[in-house]
């Protein structure tokens, strides 16, 4: 799967080249390169997107007994994603811009393991598991105020905004490998998480086409995000008689996570822009509480331990601007 990612990657980027070699629009040189002062942009565009998810807890809510009792893992996770965008500049220097992005999981790997003594030693239980369906979604609003230096061939804006990230995971195709009892039917799991809260970050735009005639009418932006974020998430494990269904534990936490992007536009008249974006962003939660919901009505409180999420998507967008 890394090979088919890493191609497609490849392949993104001959396609860039490519797009950059066409000779220009044959517009008048006022309307071709002069960009439109204020005014709404929107975009859609679709990205292939990869994703790794885990987290463990501990036996007790002190961290004990042992440290790490279970881990999971979702690891090469392929999406389809579709994505679509606001983007508004007032005359004034106001900048408001917002995203949202939906997408298909259509392959992924989950590893369940289970330990008895601390730091993942004794491991007595671990199934081999598909992931190949589910959805993330993802929004983002963001308020910043432009700052244009030189001849406004560089402008740069600091932001404040609020996002929303949601994983709707799965787990199917049972495989027992420790012990090795091979496969087994009926694994039906689902865990879903979600991580919103505010941010702060910085956008730096450069028009290149400013900076010299000598080069094709490209524009790169470049972005960076610092956020926090409140995490929850609720699972069905339907494979497990003693939990309660579909709520058979909870995960709340605090967490943290970046967010870098790097977008080249190329313009193809004064109002629309073929982009290509490459987007990674990495998140962590710990210290949290797992709440487990057993069958009899009890209910027990463990050490959610960590969370980690990481996220990278390759994206064509086509921009029009009003």
């Amino acid at each position: 799967m890394g090979f088919f990612f890493h191609a497609a990657y490849t392949r993104a980027i001959w396609v860039c080249i490519a797009v950059l070699l066409i000779p220009a629009p044959t517009f008048p040189a006022s309307e071709r390169f002069e960009a439109v002062k204020g005014g709404v942009q929107f975009s859609a565009g679709y990205g292939y997107r990869h994703d790794e998810f885990d987290w463990n807890i501990a036996g007790t809510i002190a961290g004990t007994d042992p440290n790490v009792l279970s881990e999971l893992t979702w690891s090469d996770l392929l999406i389809h994603q579709l994505e679509m965008g606001m983007r508004i500049e007032g005359k004034s220097g106001i900048l408001l811009r917002s995203a949202v992005d939906y997408g298909w999981i259509v392959d992924g790997e989950n590893q369940d393991s289970d330990y008895l003594e601390d730091n993942r030693l004794s491991e007595y239980s671990r199934s081999d598991n598909q992931s190949d369906s589910g959805n993330t979604l993802d929004f983002s609003v963001g308020l910043g105020y432009l700052i244009s230096l030189g001849r406004s061939s560089i402008t740069f804006a600091p932001l404040v905004g609020y996002s929303y990230h949601r994983q709707e995971l799965t787990m199917s195709d049972g495989y027992q490998t420790l012990p090795n009892l091979g496969a087994f039917s009926g694994l039906n799991s689902s865990y879903d998480a979600a991580w919103r809260g505010p941010w702060v970050g910085l956008e730096l735009k450069v028009d290149l086409k400013k900076t010299t005639r000598r080069l094709p009418p490209v524009m790169l932006r470049l972005g960076l995000e610092l956020h926090w974020a409140e995490y929850d998430a609720a699972a069905d494990w339907n494979m497990r008689a003693d939990f309660m269904h579909p709520n058979s534990f909870e995960h709340e936490a605090d967490g943290r996570g970046e967010r870098v992007f790097v977008g080249i536009w190329y313009k193809m008249s004064r109002r629309t822009a073929l982009g290509l974006i490459y987007e990674q962003q990495r998140w962590h939660a710990d210290d949290g509480v797992d709440r487990l919901f057993l069958s009899d009505g009890r209910v027990l409180d463990t050490r959610l331990n960590e969370v980690n999420w990481y996220s990278r998507v390759m994206c064509f967008e086509l921009s029009i601007r009003f």
